[in-house]
């Protein structure tokens, strides 16, 4: 690693320097919605898409020989450079990506060995690496990450139970425990900053934080089953499923502090829908809905303004050929909502896919990077500014990887106005 100034403050101000002289911008140029069938690893002949990166630059998922569960490899996924497989980690015999940071340089997931399943954190510089788990588990799965991918949660079999558990390279993997009676909780969702963990516990959903504890999210009305899989960027707006009518109706729900649990009804002729992904800020939401006994759900999407729509329907309304796909799952959403993820069903096998370049879904929330710009895990840190203003000047990172110098995600880039998002969201601020 490059030695640092003793004044972090002198390299901020030598950068602004510099950059004051930048006068260079590109634009990114806002074109038709795209539909792309992935396809799958070689000798494969299954996909499956987990998770989306900003504006859809990146997917993150799995590909297998069907029915065979140890051809399952990670996948990661560009536009420009197609499918990665990103192998396996010690020991294990396959491997499901989950989730990913929003720039798609950290991959998380899980892979099988003979003394249980584990779970991986994969990066561009360090590949695959198995993590650590709670004292004295006997398995751990990772579900989900923070927009940096710094902080990992997920679950983990215990003696009598299975815990929750918060994983950062500073301090390993912390026992979150499990709420009473029930002595079971799966962590599946976790806000940007992995201040608020969204999960489940004995069929009910349940929020955590560090100030709070656990914190039981209810149910629908007359119903008695909940569980909650994804969360907002803040943290306010969790979303999953639950009992409308017994176990007979199960809907999406969108859940915040000032409204409670709100039920987002299903499709037509359909009784069960699932909310499994959110944009930041909770106003575009994907999944899917089916009939009660049907294996063949319809990919779904919510927002206030469209109420739930299938997306086999409403995507060609939008001009997006699908390509006689038929979309059964959409299973992640880009923190801006231009970008859905999902399965579908093209003959008899399944694939992953993406639409990218849609318009505005939902409330159209502006997004910035993670202010960890030099990917150290140090945060807040002033020489995350001081790499920050000496990449867009033209310099070197002070690290081995630096973020993208779009902070605000623009589209300009050298452009003053990066700067202004970088301090306003390094104080707590909006991404402006």
């Amino acid at each position: 690693m490059p030695n640092r100034s003793k004044h972090p403050l002198s390299r901020v101000l030598t950068a602004v320097m510099v950059f004051a002289v930048i006068l260079h911008a590109r634009d990114r140029a806002n074109g038709q919605p795209v539909h792309v069938i992935l396809g799958v690893l070689p000798g494969h002949n299954a996909s499956y898409a987990t998770d989306v990166g900003d504006f859809g630059a990146t997917v993150a998922g799995y590909s297998m020989v069907a029915n065979a569960s140890a051809s399952v490899r990670a996948f990661r996924w560009t536009p420009g450079g197609g499918f990665q497989s990103l192998g396996l980690a010690n020991g294990a015999s396959n491997s499901h990506a989950y989730a990913m940071s929003a720039d798609g340089s950290v991959v998380v997931g899980i892979g099988a060995t003979a003394t249980g399943d584990r779970s991986f954190r994969w990066t561009q510089v360090g590949g695959m690496e198995t993590i650590g788990s709670i004292p004295n588990s006997t398995y751990a799965r990772t579900l989900a990450t923070t927009s940096d991918g710094s902080i990992l949660v997920g679950y983990a079999g215990v003696a009598g139970g299975v815990h929750g558990f918060v994983w950062s390279a500073a301090s390993e993997a912390l026992d979150i425990g499990a709420p009473g009676p029930f002595n079971n909780y799966i962590a599946s969702g976790v806000s940007a900053d992995g201040r608020r963990i969204a999960g489940y516990s004995g069929g009910l959903a349940t929020r955590w934080s560090d100030e709070e504890g656990f914190v039981a999210l209810g149910y629908l009305p007359n119903g008695s089953f909940s569980m909650a899989s994804g969360v907002s960027d803040d943290g306010a707006v969790i979303v999953g499923t639950a009992a409308s009518i017994g176990f007979q109706e199960l809907h999406a729900f969108r859940w915040t502090d000032a409204d409670g649990m709100q039920d987002l009804g299903v499709l037509p002729n359909t009784f069960i829908s699932q909310a499994v992904g959110t944009n930041a800020d909770g106003s575009a939401i994907v999944g899917t809905s089916s009939h009660l006994t049907s294996s063949t759900p319809d990919a779904m999407l919510w927002t206030p303004q469209t109420g739930m729509v299938n997306l086999n329907t409403y995507l060609p309304t939008l001009g997006v050929d699908l390509h006689g796909m038929i979309l059964r799952e959409a299973t992640a959403i880009s923190r801006d909502g231009t970008a859905i993820v999902g399965n579908g069903q093209t003959g008899t096998f399944q694939r992953a896919w993406i639409v990218t370049g849609l318009p505005c879904l939902g409330n159209c929330p502006r997004v910035c990077d993670s202010i960890d710009f030099n990917r150290d895990t140090l945060l807040p840190d002033t020489d995350d500014i001081a790499d920050f203003l000496t990449v867009l000047a033209g310099g070197p990172c002070g690290t081995a990887q630096c973020g993208d110098i779009d902070f605000n995600n623009d589209g300009l880039a050298p452009d003053v106005s990066d700067i202004a998002a970088l301090l306003s969201v390094f104080s707590g601020g909006p991404c402006l």
